[in-house]
């Protein structure tokens, strides 16, 4: 972990804007985290590896989901969030940054869900957990379905995760300040967004160049 996993109580972060990318993320980490509750709850001697991914919670990202696909406008204007991320000059629009409050230990709480899904030895009634979760995201529960759902909760973590640095601090302070108003980048502040985007894709889509031409 690199940032969150060492700060206690709940941290403002900055989010990207996905709409339905992130969306989709997380309804397929709740259902799976819902299955494994399910399991709990029909058979108390079911023991799940530590932490129990059942004691993960989402409110923080639940309330701040976005709606709208961003070409209408993104999920966080339509909530009334943030305003516009416009490039110096009013050159070209940004993917929309947002202020979410994550919670150290729920990060911490999916990175490790993540390994204890991923584990090739893990007890069978994770591994069948994890495939029905699989085939409902994927219509599949195969290796590939299994792997692709492992592989979005630890880019989900890693995504809340992302350490704090000055280019944060920076875009940070904009979007506070400017509330639901646009925000119009200076220079720096847009050598700091790069910069930043260039980690966060890094990170969510693992250096995807089509997913970086999306900021």
């Amino acid at each position: 972990m690199t940032g969150a996993a060492h700060e206690a109580g709940p941290v403002k972060r900055l989010v990207p804007d996905l709409d339905e990318e992130l969306t989709s993320a997380l309804n397929q980490i709740e259902e799976l985290l819902l299955e494994v509750a399910g399991w709990e709850d029909e058979d108390p001697e079911v023991a799940w590896p530590p932490p129990r991914p059942a004691e993960q919670r989402w409110r923080q990202y639940n309330a701040s989901r976005p709606r709208s696909r961003r070409r209408k406008a993104s999920g966080a204007q339509a909530a009334g969030r943030t305003g516009r991320l416009v490039a110096p000059d009013g050159r070209y629009e940004h993917m929309p940054l947002r202020l979410a409050d994550i919670d150290a230990a729920d990060v911490a709480a999916l990175a490790a869900a993540a390994a204890v899904f991923g584990d090739p030895r893990a007890p069978d009634h994770v591994q069948e957990a994890l495939e029905h979760a699989a085939g409902l995201a994927y219509s599949t529960g195969d290796d590939k379905g299994r792997t692709r759902l492992v592989m979005t909760a630890a880019q989900l973590a890693g995504l809340l995760d992302l350490a704090p640095d000055r280019d944060t601090e920076i875009l940070t302070a904009l979007i506070d300040d400017a509330g639901p108003g646009d925000v119009i980048l200076s220079s720096s502040s847009e050598a700091a967004y790069q910069r930043y985007a260039t980690r966060a894709n890094a990170m969510w889509s693992l250096g995807d160049s089509l997913a970086r031409y999306l900021y």
